[in-house]
């Protein structure tokens, strides 16, 4: 039998049969340690998709794991093999290991290109989006492109730079992470860098 929740419930847990495995699909390291524990300690094996691949959660736990620097670093060279030139990152929460895994791809894509100071041009979400897109929206100007860490940020800049006659992709470039399903649904269509996680999870 499957189940989901999309928060830590031990009574959840409680309720699984010794040596099930519960699927962790989290963003931050203090969740997903709060989830490990609570499985370890009812004789669950946690199966973390998608997690941090520079963290080592123990041997008694599982991973399945996405390169999510290599791929936002394939996503900015590709930017500027195509004629980008000032490129700024929006949306990085240093809290969400998924969010700064980005951040370094972007800024090993950089150093690779030559650019080398771009700490100005990182736009951190440490408050709302809304802070995080206003302040992005002050210097806009200044760039031919922009990257966010997912699909929900780039979805909502993309409604803002509508709202000021922005347009996509003529004045300014964007793309997301995680290709969901609103995506698609954007107008322009959003461009955005296919994460599988689908297919990492399938045992062959």
């Amino acid at each position: 039998k499957k189940e989901s929740i999309n928060y830590i419930d031990e009574k959840f847990v409680e309720r699984l049969k010794p040596n099930s495995v519960l699927i962790v699909i989290g963003f931050t390291d203090a969740f997903i340690e709060k989830v490990i524990s609570i499985c370890l300690k009812n004789k669950i094996r946690p199966l973390l998709v998608g997690s941090n691949p520079k963290t080592f959660y123990g041997p008694k736990t599982s991973c399945v794991i996405i390169d999510r620097e290599n791929a936002m670093l394939n996503n900015v060279s590709n930017l500027i093999n195509n004629g980008y030139k000032h490129i700024a990152m929006m949306g990085v929460n240093p809290l969400v290991y998924t969010d700064v895994s980005h951040m370094d791809g972007y800024r090993l894509a950089l150093m690779k290109h030559g650019i080398t100071n771009c700490e100005k041009d990182i736009y951190y979400n440490t408050e709302s989006i809304d802070n995080t897109i206003n302040n992005f929206l002050k210097n806009v100007k200044s760039y031919d492109a922009v990257v966010c860490t997912n699909d929900y940020v780039a979805t909502y800049l993309l409604a803002k730079l509508n709202e000021l006659n922005i347009r996509v992709p003529q004045d300014l470039a964007i793309t997301g992470a995680g290709n969901i399903e609103i995506s698609q649904f954007t107008n322009p269509p959003l461009t955005t860098i296919e994460i599988p996680l689908e297919s990492a999870g399938k045992q062959t």
